[in-house]
């Protein structure tokens, strides 16, 4: 018990505190076992996705303390043997790149996510379109979804920025969808101008870890959920006998 306090206070060192971890329902897993804590959210808009109690985020707890993603490899096999989820998606590490071509250079944040990833935020876009997990795995990674900010900021909201093409570290993209509101500052995105896509479903596809973040099926409880994970992450030396859960 004493480790999950400790990685508890890591977890709520990072910028913006508990807020980051606000779902109603994150997920920790680590070498003292799978914890699986309801997170109530004190400010509804850090989570401001449709039944937020469903949006689970993995956690790999160690001593070394606390961070958002797990090894590359357990996400590939989690779509296949866990059923819990309804929707399941990775992101890749933010990158800043710079943008050209549109007055002065800016430095933007970027990151790269699956398909999926649309599908646990649950909030459609204010214009455009997602990209989908065809063009994901068919390699075509030269489109981009911007967020509110940036389409206000550096667009100045123009209503025809669907297809307008915009260069960053020297390489041309098309963009296809503005972000709602609110969706680079909450419990699932921090900061980002450019989400691009990036298929991660395959063996090898990135080397370390990733962010993994899911919608638990409207069905499955918190409990069995819980149960699914710690039978997944057993046998890769993920110690999850010991599943703790926080409060209702």
């Amino acid at each position: 018990m004493n480790d999950f306090k400790h990685a508890f206070r890591q977890i709520r060192r990072r910028p913006g505190g508990t807020i980051i971890i606000l779902g109603t329902l994150s997920l920790v897993i680590g070498a003292m076992g799978l914890i699986l804590g309801i997170l109530q959210s004190e400010r509804t808009r850090w989570m401001p996705f449709p039944n937020h109690d469903e949006v689970v985020r993995l956690w790999h707890v160690s001593k070394n303390g606390a961070q958002d993603r797990i090894p590359h490899e357990a996400f590939v096999g989690l779509a296949d043997q866990v059923s819990g989820f309804q929707a399941l998606g990775a992101m890749g590490n933010y990158e800043t790149q710079v943008l050209t071509g549109i007055g002065e250079p800016k430095t933007m944040s970027t990151q790269q996510i699956s398909a999926e990833v649309f599908d646990v935020m649950g909030v459609p876009l204010i214009l455009g379109r997602p990209f989908s997990k065809e063009e994901v795995r068919v390699g075509e990674d030269r489109i981009v979804v911007v967020s509110d900010e940036a389409w206000a900021s550096i667009f100045e909201k123009d209503p025809n920025v669907i297809g307008r093409e915009v260069t960053l570290n020297h390489s041309v993209y098309q963009i296809i969808g503005v972000m709602a509101p609110g969706m680079n500052s909450n419990g699932l995105f921090y900061g980002t101008d450019f989400w691009m896509p990036r298929d991660f479903s395959f063996p090898g596809a990135v080397e370390g870890s990733v962010s993994v973040v899911g919608r638990r099926g409207s069905t499955v409880s918190p409990k069995q959920l819980n149960a699914e994970l710690a039978s997944f992450f057993s046998p890769l030396n993920l110690d999850s006998a010991s599943g703790l859960r926080g409060g209702e």
